[in-house]
């Protein structure tokens, strides 16, 4: 992988750190940024595979986000898992860290009350917890896949507002 920013990675341990990757998602990744940022995410690591669209550049211009690039096949890197892990390994080690994908938007207790993730994790801290488990919540639109389009300026929650009940919980 090549890095192509130059920012300064302060190893400041109170920091929320997010490690996604993707390819030509500029449509999503600036309200990707924009929500994860107001909970509470203070630094983002992006793995961009190759994108054609303005990916890269978009991430770039954002304040706290660290952009690499790499060529290799997203399946050769067991999808993503590999970048990941070589990230993480140097950057994420007594963090906080959310492992994400850009079409992905962690929620916990309470965040959309304006709890803060720095409340959240330092609760966790307080009782030895060291991970957080999750589920996956598909949401999607009222129309089929194919005929479902996220446009520039409309929030993804507005174009996908509709999730399946929950049979497991």
């Amino acid at each position: 992988m090549e890095r192509l920013d130059n920012l300064v990675i302060p190893d400041r341990t109170e920091e929320i750190r997010c490690f996604f990757c993707g390819r030509n998602e500029a449509l999503r990744l600036p309200e990707f940024l924009e929500y994860h940022r107001r909970l509470g995410v203070d630094r983002f690591f992006f793995v961009d595979n190759g994108s054609t669209d303005e990916s890269v550049e978009i991430a770039l211009a954002e304040a706290g986000v660290h952009v690499w690039r790499t060529e290799q096949p997203y399946q050769d890197s067991r999808f993503g898992v590999d970048w990941q892990e070589a990230l993480l390994e140097r950057f994420g080690v007594g963090h906080w860290c959310l492992l994400l994908d850009l079409d992905e938007f962690f929620y916990y207790p309470f965040c959309d009350q304006g709890r803060r993730f720095h409340d959240f994790v330092g609760e966790l801290d307080a009782t030895g917890r060291t991970v957080v488990k999750s589920m996956m919540l598909d949401m999607y639109s009222d129309r089929a896949i194919a005929e479902t389009t996220l446009r520039p300026g409309r929030s993804i929650f507005e174009t996908c507002p509709f999730f399946d009940r929950p049979r497991h919980l």
